[in-house]
């Protein structure tokens, strides 16, 4: 390949490259926030997400972790083979193992994905949403309200944690705004006992609320949040939740989910 047909080769990958990289037109753009979780805007890298949307005026992080999972069985699989299923097939009886296979689950909570948390924030001191803007290229979710603050969140790419922002705050407006929009932890009811009527995740069949943890504790301070929730079989997970106030009327703020391990918030 000559030196020219080699810069022309170069040239036209680029320009090809650059044609399919995400547009301004190709973000997603909202005049509102979600009402419901799975409308919500979602983001993620692979390990972490959240859903942000709305619940009862406030404004709400649903965070998840990939492999937060409660793998006890509600079935010993090792105890049938395919005998079993040429002899149910055999004599017409097949009905029989949706009996063995379904009740089980349906009976039992486990094994199930485990959500770890929300985060909420009170938004009603700012006044109605004017914009809810997703960009595709960036990942970073822009919130725009009627007195001009703006939220902002993303997750990292290559790192466990997650970040949120309010800037343009005006105290003059609204006094001690800063400690109004200081962040919620919201934990799931993993000991009720009851069946959960909450639709406010994707967890489906018996409720996270007959799992039968040992209640979460909490620690707080003015400007964090720690919150460990023992699971299962001596396992936990813990939800790290920290921010700050900085010159130019603006908070920003991190969190980390982590799985089984003691964990520092991340700088």
């Amino acid at each position: 390949m000559t030196k020219t047909s080699l810069l022309l080769f170069l040239f036209t990958l680029l320009a090809v490259t650059a044609k399919a990289q995400p547009r301004a037109a190709h973000n997603l753009h909202f005049s509102q926030l979600a009402k419901r979780w799975d409308e919500a805007i979602p983001l993620g890298n692979g390990m972490l997400g959240a859903l942000v949307w709305q619940k009862q005026g406030h404004l709400r992080l649903s965070l998840d972790r990939a492999d937060l999972w409660d793998e006890r069985k509600a079935l010993d699989l090792s105890q049938f083979n395919f005998a079993d299923v040429q002899r149910w097939v055999a004599n017409k009886t097949y009905d029989s193992a949706h009996r063995l296979g379904d009740r089980p689950y349906d009976a039992s909570p486990y094994p199930t994905k485990l959500p770890a948390a929300a985060i909420e924030f009170d938004i009603s001191y700012l006044g109605k949403v004017l914009s809810n803007v997703l960009d595709i290229n960036t990942a970073l979710n822009t919130v725009t309200f009627e007195n001009d603050v703006l939220f902002k969140t993303y997750i990292h790419a290559t790192k466990e944690a997650g970040y949120f922002s309010f800037e343009h705050i005006d105290e003059k407006k609204v006094p001690d705004i800063a400690r109004l929009l200081s962040p919620k932890l919201i934990a799931h009811n993993y000991n009720s006992g009851i069946s959960s009527a909450d639709k406010d995740n994707s967890h489906a069949g018996e409720g996270l609320g007959k799992l039968g943890y040992t209640k979460g504790t909490v620690f707080q301070t003015p400007n964090s949040i720690h919150y460990h929730q023992p699971t299962y079989d001596g396992h936990y997970f813990e939800v790290l939740i920290s921010w700050k106030k900085f010159p130019g009327n603006r908070i920003i703020g991190q969190w980390i989910i982590s799985n089984d391990k003691k964990h520092r918030l991340q700088n």
